[in-house]
């Protein structure tokens, strides 16, 4: 995957992507300065779009499912972990590839179904080839915050 084609994340967004899902991933293709973070927010249901609910309280938080997404993306593109190290030659053909070993290792691993978490790994993906990947790994290594962890597994 040395470069962005729309057309693959087109495939990836009609084929993994919910519905409701679709028109902001679309919009996030198609658009140059595009704000990846708070889309990113929206999808996971860490920031609410404005409503008739009022805030009360402000709740400060570091990581959270958009940070992991992203750190699980991170460590797919950017590093030679031993997670990923078969997964790597496959993905080299297509970015449908990589989101969708992406997103079924983040649906295992937190315990969701993969359609939950399909357009925020494709949101991740496509945020990182949009700038390029080299140039995203290292913004992401320099402001990495590891701190959402998935729920315990019973024994």
């Amino acid at each position: 995957m040395p470069e962005l084609k729309n057309e693959e994340f087109e495939d990836a967004i009609n084929e993994y992507v919910p519905a409701h899902q679709r028109s902001i991933l679309l919009e996030a293709l198609h658009t140059s300065n595009f704000d990846f973070n708070a889309a990113g927010l929206i999808l996971t249901g860490e920031h609410k779009i404005n409503g008739p609910i009022v805030k009360t309280s402000i709740i400060e938080r570091q990581g959270g499912m958009w940070q992991a997404v992203q750190d699980e993306v991170f460590d797919f593109l950017c590093t030679k972990s031993a997670k990923y190290k078969s997964e790597r030659g496959e993905a080299g053909i297509s970015a449908k590839n990589a989101i969708g070993i992406i997103a079924a290792s983040l649906a295992a691993t937190y315990h969701v179904a993969f359609g939950v978490i399909a357009g925020v790994v494709t949101l991740a993906v496509m945020s990182a080839f949009k700038i390029t990947k080299n140039a995203w790994c290292e913004l992401k290594k320099k402001n990495s915050i590891k701190t959402f962890q998935p729920p315990p597994t019973s024994p």
